[in-house]
């Protein structure tokens, strides 16, 4: 359950940077670019583009975020619920 690559495109949206999503992310900014543009170049469309030294989702980077936002939050409730199954099998005796 990788999700590493849509935490990234969120961060960027989010910090309006490369630099400060790195920082975010705990990785270098470099990694963070070439991650950038090898996504941009795999899918054939620009997610971002600049604009006085921010960066703004372009309508592919928004479907993009929005889409990583909703695996990010499938996977959270995937997690949740395999914590409460967990929890209650342990309370039912095994006989």
């Amino acid at each position: 359950m990788n999700t590493r690559y849509h935490r990234y495109i969120i961060a960027i949206a989010d910090c309006g940077t490369v630099t400060a999503a790195a920082r975010q992310l705990r990785i270098s900014a470099p990694a963070l670019s070439k991650f950038l543009k090898k996504q941009e170049a795999l899918l054939g469309v620009p997610l971002f583009f600049q604009h006085q030294k921010r960066m703004y989702l372009t309508e592919a980077g928004k479907v993009y975020e929005q889409t990583a936002q909703k695996i990010l939050t499938v996977q959270n409730n995937m997690l949740q619920a395999i914590r409460r199954a967990v929890q209650i099998n342990n309370l039912i005796p095994v006989t």
